[in-house]
């Protein structure tokens, strides 16, 4: 159930944020000295910022970005850290040795040192900001793929199928890689979350996107000044972040007890075919 309203809520924000500036008639760049810090009303229904631009179109508009950047960043975790953890998981050798070396010293760095090293050589924009908080988490993800793939080769089907001649590729894509997609949908949750939260902090801080470019962390920057007599201009960002956050998590903890060990049904050792035999 907490699953399903987590899903929901997080699908009606994505929706809101993606379809919204469709109805939107304000440019979210269009400055206007005249209203500056105008309380909502019906002509600006999240009121104006310190330019007198539109908070709800810089909302709504900043969502895609902020939105775009986090999700751009997880895949890139995900997609490089399964092939690190799956390499580490399953190789032998003096390769592999580096490789486990390698993750363990990107886990002693703080993610946020990587994030900005990145963002200094690659400057600021949507693909760099995507890139940094995508590299920062892409050793805690092969570190959770590897451990997810020794346990699976560790399992006596996996043995058996060994013992009947199965080859690595057909153990591979046959056992490894269906069996990790819980672990992987569960903790891709958990790195969306986490690309959401810090890619608005680094935004917030002034090096993720130019200043004046709407999203919600440099929303966020922009209404500290001016918090206690206009708060309208970071409530609506804050809260979304805070939401998308808190239901992004539980989500990922829902999926977690639903695929754990005990609940799951291995699937059937069978002779492997003849062409996948080594």
């Amino acid at each position: 159930m907490i699953m399903r309203y987590s899903a929901a809520v997080v699908a009606l924000l994505l929706a809101f944020v993606v379809f919204g500036p469709l109805l939107i008639n304000h440019d979210p760049l269009a400055a206007d000295p005249a209203n500056q810090l105008k309380p909502p009303a019906l002509s600006h229904i999240l009121g104006t910022d310190l330019l007198g631009r539109d908070v709800l179109s810089r909302y709504l508009h900043g969502g895609r970005h902020t939105l775009l950047s986090a999700f751009g960043a997880t895949v890139f975790a995900l997609g490089a850290g399964t092939c690190l953890g799956i390499a580490a998981g399953t190789g032998m050798g003096i390769a592999v040795s580096l490789l486990k070396a390698v993750l363990t010293g990107l886990l002693a760095l703080p993610g946020v040192v990587i994030a900005l090293v990145v963002l200094a050589a690659l400057g600021r924009g949507v693909i760099p900001l995507s890139l940094a908080i995508g590299l920062s988490q892409t050793a805690p993800t092969a570190v959770v793929i590897q451990a997810a793939v020794l346990t699976i080769r560790a399992q006596l089907y996996v043995e058996a199928a060994y013992a009947l001649g199965a080859s690595n590729n057909y153990i591979l894509f046959a056992h490894i890689l269906p069996n990790i997609l819980p672990t992987l949908a569960a903790y891709g949750s958990a790195v969306f979350g986490y690309a959401l939260l810090n890619g608005a902090a680094l935004t917030f801080l002034g090096v993720g996107a130019a200043p004046g470019t709407p999203d919600w962390g440099v929303m966020l920057a922009e209404g500290r000044a001016v918090f206690r007599s206009a708060p309208w201009i970071s409530i609506a960002p804050g809260l979304t972040i805070t939401v998308i956050v808190w239901a992004v998590n539980n989500l990922a903890d829902s999926l977690n007890r639903q695929f754990r060990p005990d609940s799951i049904t291995v699937r059937k050792t069978r002779t492997a075919p003849a062409s996948y035999r080594a």
